[in-house]
């Protein structure tokens, strides 16, 4: 579906067409909705803090392991 026929949904159905618009771009993945995005925003900060973290402590073992620290 190109972007004539999106705004010729929207201008023939009015409200109703662009509540439909709405609702079918969700169903169908054209973009995230607000929760969502948030749900995932913080899923990936929680897996790259546990990252960042897991490296910390593989450089203190190497370190370690060196007689460095």
């Amino acid at each position: 579906m190109d972007i004539a026929a999106l705004l010729q949904v929207i201008n023939d159905g009015g409200m109703i067409g662009l509540m439909l618009l709405i609702i079918v771009g969700g169903a169908r993945r054209w973009y995230v909705y607000n929760w969502t995005y948030r749900e995932l925003a913080a899923d990936r900060d929680y897996w790259r803090r546990m990252a960042l973290a897991g490296g910390s402590l593989a450089e203190k073992a190497v370190d370690a392991a060196k007689g460095d620290g």
